[in-house]
């Protein structure tokens, strides 16, 4: 296991999702892909949640805020995915 004072120091991302997908279950943690919940995941991964949730005729912020129904995610990350779930839709 691994000791609460590791999450003080500044680690990348990386290295985080990598203690997660060591302990997940030691944790009592669900993943899907970089998805992490304490409860089980209905989806595969943040697009499918985009497809799911999100309306092209929705504005940005009420996709990110439907997408903000189940999952949490940084305002960056929420940009990015609306982004390229948009870019997705016209391919």
């Amino acid at each position: 296991m691994f000791s609460a004072s590791l999450l003080i120091v500044s680690y990348s991302k990386y290295f985080y999702a990598a203690l997660v997908r060591v302990y997940a279950n030691d944790l009592g943690l669900y993943r899907a892909n970089n998805l992490v919940d304490k409860k089980p995941i209905e989806f595969r991964n943040i697009q499918v949640i985009c497809r799911t949730v999100c309306k092209q005729s929705f504005s940005n912020s009420e996709n990110i805020r439907k997408i903000r129904e189940i999952i949490w995610l940084t305002d960056s990350v929420a940009n990015d995915t609306l982004h390229q779930w948009k870019w997705l839709l016209k391919q």
